[in-house]
């Protein structure tokens, strides 16, 4: 059985981020080829991401994912009710950008 030396180890650590860069940046690619009548809830989805707080941004990911605020609580350190504060001001504010 071969060891993991820290050459390979440092290897594997670059290879794991150049493979996330390159799926985020593939993502990003492949999501620009919308037809252009939806386009305005791809600058729509950019500008409420522009005002939202990282929080705010983590609630919202979380919820999207079907995870109730319980979980969301949990997982991100806050109460039930401090979840469910920041899913309302998102919602708030994507109601803002597509009216």
């Amino acid at each position: 059985m071969e060891h993991i030396t820290d050459a390979d180890l440092a290897r594997l650590e670059n290879a794991v981020i150049l493979a996330d860069e390159f799926s985020e940046k593939f993502s990003l690619f492949r999501h620009g080829f919308i037809p252009p009548e939806m386009r305005r809830f791809q600058f729509a989805a950019y500008a409420v991401y522009d005002v939202c707080s990282m929080r705010q941004r983590e609630v919202f990911m979380l919820k999207l994912k079907q995870h109730t605020f319980k979980e969301i609580g949990e997982a991100l350190g806050i109460g039930t009710s401090t979840a469910k504060v920041h899913w309302y001001r998102v919602l708030r504010k994507v109601s803002s950008v597509l009216v």
